[in-house]
């Protein structure tokens, strides 16, 4: 008798059965990592954008001689920096998730810039008459959070900065008893 090779149709069997279960698991898997990896970078894209946002208000706001809101009383869309020499630093919140900064000197546009604080509104505001500016970015929710049964408004990131900073550092006496 001569010996086959080969595999016995029961074997066949047990092995198409076990991947016609492991293969929609690997797929599965496959996607969630792949939408996993998305929002990530989706997060991380917003992120740096509020991050580089952030820095630049400051910077905005420390070298301004003095804030104030634009547009309709409460302006909160909108706020303008005086840097002097002509200069002047415009925000502009759109409704979109965009703020939009422009740089202006007299009547001629200098720059343009936006920034996506992703799925959030900004909302700007003065305080202490004027010796401080902030932003508020939150993000929109399509209800209020709920916690413990009672409804909360949607908490935000609070950016603020000192108006004027850099020109009153640059004036700062020197210290007593410093040797030269």
């Amino acid at each position: 008798m001569t010996k086959r090779t080969g595999f016995t149709l029961i074997e066949v069997l047990v092995v198409v059965s076990l991947l016609a279960v492991i293969l929609p698991m690997a797929g599965g898997t496959i996607f969630f990592l792949l939408r996993a990896q998305s929002q990530s970078a989706e997060g991380l894209r917003e992120e740096m954008a509020l991050s580089q946002f952030s820095h630049t208000f400051h910077s905005d706001s420390h070298a301004a001689r003095s804030v104030r809101s634009t547009g309709p009383v409460p302006a909160q869309n909108k706020m303008m920096f005086d840097i002097g020499n002509s200069r002047t630093i415009e925000y502009l919140a759109e409704p979109n998730g965009l703020v939009r900064r422009t740089v202006r000197r007299a009547d001629t546009v200098e720059r343009r810039e936006q920034f996506r604080v992703g799925v959030a509104s900004a909302r700007f505001e003065i305080f202490d008459q004027g010796k401080e500016a902030a932003v508020t970015v939150t993000p929109r929710t399509p209800g209020s959070a709920q916690l413990d049964g009672h409804s909360r408004p949607a908490t935000g990131i609070r950016i603020a900065a000192t108006v004027g900073r850099d020109s009153r550092l640059a004036v700062l006496p020197p210290k007593t008893g410093d040797k030269k």
